[in-house]
């Protein structure tokens, strides 16, 4: 507030009453005091909607209004300038119901004097702001214990714009998220209640495309306040009112920051995992590269080299927009509220932040638990989870008297293909192996895990000799549809498997080692056999 000039809105229908309020007012010398006088209530209702007032002198005996009605409509109008009724009314009650709604002061017309007018103003216009001042920082707050409350952006963002379009008093107001491909979408919308519109106003919402814009949007600057579209001087806001939008707030929101401080602690992190916890020969292969560069791409899919050094120093790149708007009327937007939004936002870049950290650290530590329980060479599941997966399914079947079947099998001559043609591509024998195995096996619960060196090992929960030799077999086919040459392999010219089965309906005191060693014992036996074949046990056996 100018405290040089005072502006009072007087809503007055007695000329009599509001000739001798504007005489003691305008002979006040400091402060300064602009009267604006009207008669009805529609018409206040209207002046609010153009311009700023310090103070609202009420009367309570108007045309279109009568008793404590007027006041809601104005407080729900102008939530945050202070209000005094004046009325002949002399009723404690009245009065003291007033004070609850939301009236600084209540004065008794006949009994105000000169100075008790202007102290009442003044003292009235210091508590609606010390109330408002209460109010920001209560909502200030609200925001603060949602950010340190909750790692979902969304929920913040959901309820913060119910939050500002209340305290704002203003028909809609939204989170607009900026892509970088020059589209955008609504992430957060607070909209007046329907009780609360009239038929005009929801029209005008059901008519709106929020998306056409996008193009005014991603060129504001960090505020862009339009009190009247129809009055505004720029010819490319007037598209605008062809949204049916009267008057239009944008605080913009900055990412670079965000983005580069998210990219370098998740890429941090990736590094350290690769060069900490993963074989070299994992690192390298395509497959890998090719989803860490998926899981190193930020939401709005900006990589490290379209940041710039210039670009993480300078924070100029768009997230978003805070976007308030009325439908119908024009509005004056205050300079607190541009401070209170500007301080908003500020907490919104950090639960943005904090958000973006958040999903990254999810990224990573998924990719960790990916790492912990594959094998780096083949991809499949490693020895340590196979023996943790075992361990379940025997426990689940021994509960469910089910059946469950283990297949181990071993590369024939897989030495002798090494010495014959070299580590790498024994790796890539190995890794085309577990391929097979991978394709052969359907369900989900069905796991392969390479068991160590160049034996495999597949979980076949609730399946019976007959379904884990189909299984055996299928993957035989498969593996000599491949040809893979091995010239130096004494039963064939191509990559084989001597395989081993055992199916046992467990029993819940026994442990699945004794399922482990009869199924190796197996596997030996069809080594023994001539390899490139198949050894099973009794399927009546149980443990």
């Amino acid at each position: 507030m100018n405290t040089d000039i005072v502006k009072i809105l007087l809503i007055e229908d007695e000329i009599a009453d509001a000739d001798w309020l504007d005489e003691i007012l305008v002979e006040q010398d400091h402060p300064t005091v602009e009267i604006e006088h009207v008669k009805r209530l529609k018409e206040a209702v209207v002046s609010l909607s153009q311009n700023n007032f310090d103070a609202i002198l009420l009367d309570l005996s108007l045309p279109d209004s009568k008793g404590l009605e007027g006041i809601a409509k104005i407080k729900e109008k102008a939530p945050n300038t202070a209000i005094i009724v004046l009325t002949y009314l002399n009723d404690q009650n009245i009065a003291i119901e007033a004070l609850r709604q939301g009236v600084q002061d209540y004065l008794i017309k006949g009994k105000i004097t000169r100075e008790l007018l202007i102290r009442s103003i003044l003292y009235a216009i210091e508590r609606q702001k010390a109330e408002v001042k209460v109010r920001q920082d209560a909502l200030m707050k609200e925001m603060l214990d949602r950010i340190r409350q909750s790692l979902d952006l969304k929920e913040i963002l959901d309820s913060t714009v119910v939050e500002i379009r209340r305290f704002l008093a203003t028909d809609r107001v939204l989170f607009y998220r900026c892509e970088a491909n020059s589209t955008g979408e609504i992430i957060a919308e607070s909209i007046k209640p329907k009780e609360e519109q009239d038929l005009s106003t929801q029209s005008m919402m059901n008519s709106i495309d929020f998306f056409e814009l996008h193009s005014l949007l991603a060129q504001s600057d960090n505020i862009q306040a339009i009190e009247d579209v129809i009055a505004a001087p720029h010819e490319d806001v007037y598209f605008l009112a062809e949204h049916q939008i009267r008057s239009v707030l944008t605080l913009a929101i900055w990412r670079s920051s965000i983005v580069t401080e998210s990219l370098d602690a998740s890429n941090y992190l990736y590094n350290e995992i690769e060069e900490n916890f993963l074989p070299a020969n994992l690192v390298s292969t395509d497959n890998y590269r090719e989803n860490t560069e998926i899981n190193r791409s930020c939401s709005s899919k900006i990589t490290d080299s379209e940041i710039t050094n210039s670009e993480k120093q300078n924070s100029t790149r768009l997230w978003g927009m805070l976007v308030a708007h009325n439908f119908q009327t024009p509005r004056k937007w205050q300079d607190w509220e541009f401070d209170f939004l500007e301080k908003l936002t500020i907490q919104i870049t950090i639960a943005i932040q904090q958000s973006e950290l958040y999903r990254k650290l999810q990224d990573v530590n998924q990719q960790l638990e990916k790492l912990a329980i594959l094998d780096g060479l083949t991809g499949v599941a490693n020895r340590r989870y196979f023996d943790r997966i075992l361990h379940n399914e025997w426990q689940r079947l021994a509960r469910e008297q089910k059946p469950l079947s283990l297949i181990l099998c071993d590369i024939d001559y897989f030495k002798l293909y090494n010495d014959t043609y070299g580590h790498p591509a024994g790796d890539r024998c190995l890794q085309a192996v577990a391929k097979v195995l991978k394709t052969s096996t359907k369900r989900p619960a069905d796991l392969v895990a390479r068991y160590g060196g160049e034996e495999f090992a597949i979980i076949l929960p609730d399946t019976n000799t007959q379904g884990a030799l189909f299984v055996a077999n299928e993957i035989r086919r498969n593996l000599a549809q491949l040809k893979l040459v091995h010239k130096k392999s004494a039963i064939s010219q191509h990559i084989t498997l001597s395989i081993g089965i055992t199916t046992q309906i467990p029993l819940p005191k026994a442990s699945p080692h004794h399922l482990i060693a009869q199924t190796d014992n197996l596997l030996y036996q069809a080594k023994r056999q001539g390899r490139d074949c198949i050894a099973i046990n009794d399927p009546n056996q149980t443990t």
